[in-house]
């Protein structure tokens, strides 16, 4: 049975990735990715509404090949996840893991295409769980689930909603009682 703080932290997680394509498995292996050194670093977003919450993200190097990725949207918890990139073409996309649970259903992954605008800024696009091609889709491997991401790469529909970042000096992350 599982407590009433975790369901409190999965909901605040949903809340957050609300239209992500979730999966259990990744794109790939994290043993064959590689790290942009141009990612790591401090993040903020740049909300296109007054109303919407800044995102402050951080990503840091934790071994070859894997990032720790902590972010906050306004003042809610922080939530830190495991993340490594698979190179599909010329694209990279973030194979995010929440991290805050031991529990195997817990530990899904969603998934973030990023590249670089004009002065070094990020611009982030989730994987879409509301679109067509992957409403209800569920894969029996990371073989079959990347080919089918290659094979709809060009469809801007397979990309939710862009998020835009520019580089922060230092941010706060901290995680409270």
């Amino acid at each position: 049975m599982r407590k009433p703080a975790f369901f409190i932290i999965a909901m605040f997680f949903v809340s957050i990735f609300a239209g992500c394509y979730e999966s259990p498995i990744p794109l790939s292996s994290s043993r064959s990715a590689v790290i942009d050194e141009k990612l790591a670093g401090y993040w903020l977003s740049v909300p296109e509404a007054k109303d919407e919450k800044k995102i402050f993200l951080a990503v840091f190097k934790f071994n070859e090949n894997e990032y720790l990725v902590s972010w906050r949207e306004g003042e809610d918890d922080t939530i830190l996840a495991r993340g490594f990139i698979t190179k599909i073409d010329n694209t990279n996309i973030m194979n995010v893991q929440n991290i805050k649970s031991l529990e195997k259903d817990d530990r899904t992954y969603v998934f973030f295409k990023y590249d670089f605008t004009g002065h070094d800024n990020l611009r982030v696009r989730i994987l879409s769980g509301e679109t067509s091609l992957l409403k209800n889709k569920k894969f029996k491997s990371s073989k079959e689930f990347y080919s089918y991401i290659k094979k709809n790469l060009g469809n801007d529909e397979l990309f939710g909603k862009t998020v835009m970042f520019k580089p922060a000096k230092k941010i706060s992350l901290e995680i409270t009682p």
